[in-house]
């Protein structure tokens, strides 16, 4: 599919926003009216950006100052903003993601089948048609539709967000697309589990590279690939019950190791991913659904599942209010509905009180993220508890193979 040659990636490190760019070593400056370039002369030159924002929307959000290596692109548009773009081969961004992801201390095993994943999820995108226009919404992540029954119109709201939404660059450096955090955190073991597994991804039956979709705990069952978004399936990313994810099936030595050997740092603060309780109340349902999505139903009356995936993760939520009822999708945008940022996942039950006169939802939730493909945290238990790099990815990915691809 790529020949015999190392593709080079495009990551966006900055989108219009403010930052801070210092060159250590000499480099290759070119300019032109649109960008100005930067290529360094040798490969101890390195870039450190101030300013980049992870976990962008999440609850993790901040900022930090990373370095990169490769080529720098300063990318000005017509309209005044700019992005920042660092370019370089495929297997050195690698080296990054596998210590940007999860810790790059956990086990080989499962450091060296996040890199197979995150290869292959990576060649799929960059070798994927992206869609640059309103033409096709459907395929850009955003489909609403008023739809009339009994002399009522019911409006339906269902998005989803995938790489298309970047028209500059092949991926972002967040969890949105990978999480890409540059040189500052790589070693040994993340470079040797990249290096262990080169050019090795994931192919289906038909011989395409593998849309390898992962996140971080699946609460118990993973999800299929439609309940997040564009309504098609895999074979490879079906639901499958997961028990190695599952909390009371661990010992304590192992929800520990989790939490200080295979979590990032930030990622570590948050310790109650497994099961989660949250509280949102009728009215602040009804102020997000304006703020948000720009859609009102008058005062907020209840809100319940019309759509419901095999991992128990919402995929259709319906908002009844005074004036009308909306249905929000799909589960990205359940979880931003019911948030200041995200939920941690869209798989909750949903209890409705009144509360000193207001109607208040109580959330029972598990798991962290969309749920389709490898959960990170079984994963992590799987190599610890002896599985290979392969058995982990057939195990979340039934019926993949193995191939060299460049």
């Amino acid at each position: 599919m790529f020949g015999f040659m190392q593709p080079s990636i495009r990551v966006g490190l900055v989108d219009n926003g403010a930052f801070g760019l210092r060159l250590e070593g000499d480099y290759d400056i070119d300019c032109s009216e649109s960008q100005i370039c930067y290529t360094p002369c040798d490969d101890s030159c390195y870039a450190e950006v101030s300013g980049i924002k992870i976990g962008r929307d999440f609850h993790w959000q901040r900022d930090m100052v990373l370095r990169f290596k490769g080529r720098m692109m300063l990318q000005k548009r017509g309209d005044g903003s700019s992005s920042l773009i660092n370019i370089l081969p495929v297997e050195e961004y690698l080296r990054s993601v596998i210590s940007s992801e999860m810790n790059p201390n956990a086990h080989p095993e499962f450091l060296k089948a996040h890199a197979i994943i995150s290869r292959s999820w990576l060649l799929r995108m960059i070798s994927t048609p992206r869609c640059r226009s309103s033409v096709d919404s459907e395929s850009c992540g955003y489909v609403e539709i008023d739809e009339k029954s009994d002399n009522e119109t019911l409006t339906r709201h269902i998005s989803w967000t995938d790489v298309e939404a970047h028209k500059n660059y092949d991926v972002c450096c967040d969890d949105h697309c990978q999480r890409y955090q540059g040189i500052t955190h790589i070693n040994k073991e993340a470079s040797d589990a990249v290096a262990q597994t080169h050019c090795l991804v994931m192919v289906d039956e038909d011989g395409q590279v593998a849309d390898a979709r992962f996140y971080k705990c699946c609460g118990g069952i993973t999800e299929q690939f439609s309940s997040a978004w564009q309504d098609k399936d895999f074979h490879y990313l079906r639901s499958v019950v997961d028990p190695y994810c599952d909390p009371s099936q661990m010992t304590e030595q192992e929800r520990q190791k989790i939490l200080t050997t295979i979590l990032k740092d930030y990622d570590a603060e948050t310790t109650d991913f497994f099961t989660w309780f949250a509280k949102v109340s009728a009215s602040q349902v009804a102020e997000r659904l304006k703020s948000k999505f720009n859609l009102s139903v008058g005062d907020v009356v209840d809100i319940k599942p019309l759509k419901i995936g095999d991992s128990g993760r919402i995929v259709e939520l319906i908002v009844e209010g005074a004036d009308s009822s909306v249905v929000i999708g799909k589960e990205l945008a359940i979880r931003k509905l019911l948030s200041d940022s995200h939920l941690y996942s869209s798989a909750f039950t949903i209890d409705r009180q009144l509360v000193e006169k207001e109607i208040v939802f109580t959330l029972k939730g598990k798991g962290w993220g969309h749920g389709v493909g490898l959960c990170q945290i079984g994963a992590a238990i799987m190599a610890e508890r002896g599985y290979s790099c392969e058995q982990i990815l057939r195990h979340y990915y039934p019926g993949i193979k193995l191939e060299k691809r460049y």
